[in-house]
């Protein structure tokens, strides 16, 4: 039986939506008066849906987006009003809340919408049980050669390692620049050939180049592929383009005096800094990076127990 959380200041508006939902005899509604009275009902176990006020008192709704996060629950909560403007309601949803419903009017109009949220959370946390039962995980993309997509995917490979704990908040940064140094190189000077030393020359010419070659053959048709395994241990990216490949020991140094200057090699030395290994093929058109375990990381133990306990009944 789904349970659902009223919170209101008001007693009167509490019973008139009781009374307007009680047409679904399969929901359990529940009330409080205040923030606090309904953070220590979180505090007993979990509910499906909360239903809030947006001004409580001690609080407001946003308390209790925050206060449903930090039990890791996916409870949704809308937000019940009837002063949010269209631009208010719109912002509301961006910060976390699932919706808003207008206070005041036919409250048996609220059926079809609640059972629509739930049925969102149910979804939710089925995924969220299926993702906390991971010990692996291995995905594959299939990349065309626009660059402007990376930070996304980055972001997505990011997230992943997050989800199996493997960094901290220094180390998340540093992976995020390593993967996008890695996988432009093979987009721009992999699959389109496109030099670096066009960056030291005035102008735009390496821009022109990537544009120009974007749309034309045999750069045109070229993918790079990404295949990411991720364990409790360690993340490890294989990035492969389809160039002709290059010689990475023939790549200078550009922490060297007499190189300084030069743009080339600056990727190569970012994600052998940031990474744990980095690995070239002998071809030069594949190279697989390792990141471990941040030693202030959590183990295993703790990580599940962090992710699953919070959640539990």
């Amino acid at each position: 039986m789904p349970v659902i959380l009223h919170v209101d200041p008001s007693t009167a508006d509490r019973d008139s939506i009781r009374q307007a939902l009680a047409s679904q005899e399969t929901w359990s509604i529940e009330g409080a008066e205040s923030y606090d009275e309904a953070r220590s009902r979180l505090d007993q176990g979990p509910v499906d849906l909360i239903l809030c006020e947006a001004e409580l008192g001690d609080g407001e709704w946003r308390d209790l987006v925050s206060a449903v996060s930090s039990r890791q629950m996916t409870t949704p909560v809308i937000i019940v009003s009837s002063q949010m403007t269209v631009e208010s309601a719109a912002q509301a949803v961006r910060e976390g809340a699932e919706g808003v419903l207008v206070k005041g009017g036919d409250a048996s109009e609220w059926l079809f919408p609640l059972e629509c949220a739930l049925d969102r959370a149910t979804s939710r946390s089925t995924r969220l049980a299926a993702e906390n039962s991971l010990t692996q995980l291995t995905q594959k993309f299939v990349l065309n050669n626009e660059k402007g997509h990376i930070p996304s995917l980055v972001n997505l490979l990011v997230e992943n390692c997050n989800r199996f704990g493997l960094l901290d908040d220094r180390d998340r940064m540093r992976i995020q620049v390593a993967l996008e140094e890695a996988l432009l190189n093979s987009v721009v000077h992999g699959n389109l050939e496109v030099s670096s030393r066009l960056r030291e020359l005035e102008g735009d010419l390496f821009e022109q180049a990537i544009a120009e070659r974007k749309v034309i053959e045999p750069y045109r048709s070229r993918r790079v592929t990404l295949i990411a395994n991720y364990t409790y241990d360690e993340a490890r990216f294989t990035i492969r383009d389809e160039g002709p490949g290059f010689d990475v020991t023939k790549v200078r140094n550009p922490t060297e005096d007499d190189a300084i200057a030069l743009a080339s090699g600056r990727g190569i030395l970012l994600m052998r800094s940031f990474m744990d290994e980095v690995e070239y093929s002998n071809k030069g058109n594949e190279v697989s990076m390792v990141k471990r375990r941040s030693a202030t990381q959590s183990p295993l133990a703790e990580i599940t127990e962090a992710r699953c306990g919070a959640a539990a009944p």
